[in-house]
């Protein structure tokens, strides 16, 4: 079953980058007065605020327009924060649910329909809901197994992301910046460099925000 966990790669087609344009040209204007307006609040209500009212209507003005023949792209599933190596993993976590219940985003689920070793172990779908990295982290703590380590906020890593160019925006004229804005670890994790191109650094955890809300599917959580 090890196709759960590796690392996906994505590629673009001419029928859908100019959706992406397009849809994320139409926002621009939207975003940028959005962001004016938020400077005074604090960046988590600024988080919150910018994803639900202008990213999430370009993502879903874009949506409405993706061809119906356009292939669904591949999931990777994450194990939640301060999971331990898989192999051990699966032998340690008692399928308890206790994670399930304190992720406050609900971002773990218990995973269904695999193989009897996998079912009911948690995981993040990322294109669902990511991890939010909350303060608390209360899913390392309720773990009664030790499936689920205690870590600094810094050290959680649950994969890395993955930016495939071809499909980025910025690759196509557009200044994007979706991913490096919300990303939680600012330019420790992820960066626009001075060629122009988003660049994945040593910080990321896997989070998986920038995955969440990229208009294009240009980037991937893979671990």
């Amino acid at each position: 079953m090890s196709h759960l966990w590796g690392v996906v790669r994505i590629s673009a087609s001419a029928e859908f980058l100019p959706l992406c344009v397009d849809a994320w040209s139409n926002s621009r204007n939207r975003s940028n007065s959005y962001r004016a307006r938020l400077m005074g609040n604090s960046r988590r209500d600024f988080f919150r605020q910018f994803v639900d009212k202008t990213l999430g209507q370009a993502a879903d003005a874009l949506g409405d327009r993706l061809p119906s023949t356009s292939p669904e792209r591949p999931r990777t599933r994450l194990r939640p924060p301060g999971a331990i190596a898989e192999a051990q993993f699966l032998d340690t976590c008692y399928r308890c649910g206790n994670c399930v219940d304190a992720c406050p985003a609900r971002a773990i689920q218990h995973l269904k329909g695999e193989s009897e070793e996998l079912n009911g172990t948690p995981f993040i779908d990322a294109r669902q809901q990511p991890c939010l990295v909350c303060d608390g982290l209360e899913c390392m703590h309720v773990c009664p197994s030790g499936a689920l380590q205690l870590v600094a906020r810094e050290q959680i890593r649950m994969g890395l992301a993955v930016v495939d160019d071809k499909a980025c925006l910025r690759s196509h004229g557009e200044d994007c910046r979706i991913c490096v804005e919300l990303c939680p670890y600012d330019e420790a994790a992820m960066r626009i460099d001075e060629s122009g191109t988003v660049q994945v650094l040593g910080g990321c955890v896997g989070c998986g925000i920038c995955e969440w809300k990229c208009p294009c599917d240009a980037v991937v959580v893979g671990v």
